[in-house]
């Protein structure tokens, strides 16, 4: 198994995320083990990968408020669950997915959002470990009390090899490619990274999933508005995830951390962990915005 080091992106140095192949959307014995390359990739520290708004090619709205001309819900005192259950069949919320996967013959449910054509990010906790079998996935953009839209399974997914817990948060994220461009008929966000100099405790921050408590068994989406970034993960993290006031129950993983910026939707990172009561991190960073773009040009 190959150890990555973090990928330095202003000096190219050289990194491999390994991924699965998944003929028939299914992980079984005999895997035949692809690699993502990262190393040619020279990328600044402000570099990013731009989303796609299918409203941007229509003459007129036709479309319900979004995020920033909706009604906004304040947050009240920390700890105070804000998330709401959210209904409109616009972009940006039809460009996040709930992922439904079986393991183990028990179904699973995870958030994710659709970070390219064909591509959704996710946690990595969510994917396929190498070694299971048997592990079908069905990814659905804005489910709600059933498919709404085309839903899409996947055949192939990336992400980084180094080993689970706290001091690989911020790279706990994983790329799965569909086989079918669900962004390319719906939209889909950009990804680019989080600026702590500008971007701290903002209230500027939106996420949403498909939560177990507030949702009938994962059955709505619930959307929270005014999320800050408190800090940034530190210890062996070395510069680490993003730590954020988000509500968040099982169900939620997965789902994007995204702000709006003159109009374009950017993911920040993917949510990692709904079991803390400290706060809420979210994995990203520059190597998963050097992997989203490398997964387009692969995968275009």
């Amino acid at each position: 198994m190959v150890n990555l080091k973090t990928l330095a992106l202003a000096a190219a140095a050289p990194s491999t995320i390994l991924a699965g192949a998944t003929p028939n959307n299914k992980v079984g014995t005999g895997i035949n083990i692809a690699t993502l390359d990262l190393s040619n990739l020279r990328l600044s520290s402000t570099a990013s990968a731009p989303g796609f708004d299918p409203r941007s090619k229509k003459a007129t709205r036709d479309v319900l408020p979004t995020e920033t001309e909706g009604e906004l819900f304040s947050r009240n005192v920390i700890g105070t669950d804000n998330r709401v259950n959210w209904n409109q069949t616009v972009y940006p919320y039809n460009a996040i997915v709930k992922v439904e996967y079986i393991w183990n013959g028990n179904t699973r449910v995870c958030s994710g959002v659709l970070i390219g054509p064909r591509h959704v990010a996710t946690s990595r906790q969510c994917a396929p470990q190498f070694g299971e079998t048997n592990n079908s996935y069905k990814f659905m953009p804005n489910f709600y009390f059933g498919e709404r839209f085309p839903s899409a399974g996947m055949i192939n997914w990336y992400m980084d090899m180094q080993s689970f817990g706290d001091c690989n948060v911020r790279d706990d994220w994983a790329i799965f490619i569909l086989n079918r461009r669900l962004g390319q008929e719906l939209g889909y966000f950009g990804a680019k990274n989080f600026d702590p100099a500008t971007q701290l405790n903002k209230g500027q921050m939106f996420n949403y999933g498909w939560p177990a408590d507030k949702s009938f068994g994962w059955m709505q989406p619930t959307r929270q508005d005014q999320i800050s970034v408190q800090s940034i993960g530190t210890g062996c993290e070395g510069g680490g995830s993003l730590r954020t006031n988000t509500d968040a129950v099982w169900g939620q993983k997965g789902g994007p951390l995204w702000a709006v910026e003159n109009g374009d939707r950017w993911c920040y990172g993917v949510l990692q962990d709904e079991d803390r009561t400290d706060y809420t991190p979210f994995a990203g960073g520059s190597k998963f915005v050097a992997a989203v773009i490398k997964t387009r040009q692969d995968y275009p």
